[in-house]
C-alpha cells in the first residue's frame, strides 16, 4: 500500500492526536511537547552538534553569563536583556527543569 504525502501527513495527525487524547484521559500532561517550540534550538544557539548532550554545567554557565548582564541587579530576575538574550535564558531554564524532572522520574524507579 503506497500513501501519497497528504495521506500521510494525515495517517500521522490522526495518530498523534490518537495517542495525545489517550494520554489524556490518563491524566497524562503534554506541557512538556508543548513547550518545546522548537527542538534542537538550545543547541544550535550553544553552538553544540546534534550528537551532543546539553549538560547541567554547560547550562549553568550560559546562566551565569546572562545573569552578568543583568542592569538591575537589586530588582528579582534579569532586567535589560536583548530579545534573543532572555529566549536564550528562558531555554536555559527550562532545560535545567527537564533536568530536575528526569532525575526525579529515575529516583522513583
Amino acid at each position: 500500500m503506497k500513501l501519497n504525502s497528504a495521506a500521510l501527513s494525515k495517517f500521522i495527525f490522526e495518530v498523534l492526536n490518537e495517542e495525545e487524547r489517550k494520554m489524556k484521559e490518563e491524566g497524562k500532561d503534554l506541557w512538556v511537547q508543548s513547550a518545546i517550540e522548537k527542538p534542537g534550538s538550545l543547541k544550535k544557539e550553544l553552538g553544540l552538534s546534534k550528537d551532543e548532550k546539553v549538560t547541567s554545567s554547560v547550562v549553568n554557565k550560559e546562566i551565569n553569563k546572562l545573569e552578568k548582564k543583568d542592569k538591575n541587579p537589586e530588582k528579582k530576575g534579569i532586567q535589560g536583556l536583548s530579545d534573543k538574550d532572555l529566549a536564550l535564558f528562558k531555554k536555559l531554564n527550562l532545560a535545567k527543569t527537564l533536568a530536575k524532572l528526569r532525575e526525579k522520574k529515575k529516583s522513583k524507579k
